[in-house]
């Protein structure tokens, strides 16, 4: 896939779609890629968790990001964006990290 190999999004957008795709395709590198950690080597273990997990695990995340859409994208200062995503309905808000230039889903909030 394109770019799977390259750090986060050129906008908080991209970031959020990235993830989603990722997601979708099963592609854990792609989908750690484009999440923020403190360091690389948060992102390691993670993905070594990831590619241990059963294909009933992979289709199930397939399956929530599947339907999720992004609504808006508010920026808050120049390195922190909400993303409000569209997931069964709900709307749920997504921060968005900006880290040596690129953008990431922080999911642990700012």
């Amino acid at each position: 896939s394109s770019g799977s190999g390259k750090l986060g999004g050129a906008t908080p957008e991209e970031a959020v779609k990235n993830v989603i795709a990722a997601a979708k395709d099963g592609d854990f590198e792609k989908l750690a890629n484009n999440m923020y950690f403190k360091s690389d080597g948060d992102r390691t273990k993670l993905l070594e968790e990831f590619n241990s997990l059963d294909d009933g695990w992979k289709k199930e995340l397939a399956k929530r990001y599947s339907g999720m859409e992004i609504k808006k994208v508010k920026s808050i200062n120049e390195n922190i964006a909400i993303v409000e995503l569209k997931i069964s309905g709900d709307t749920e808000p997504t921060y968005v990290k900006k880290v040596s230039g690129r953008w990431f889903m922080n999911l642990s909030g700012v």
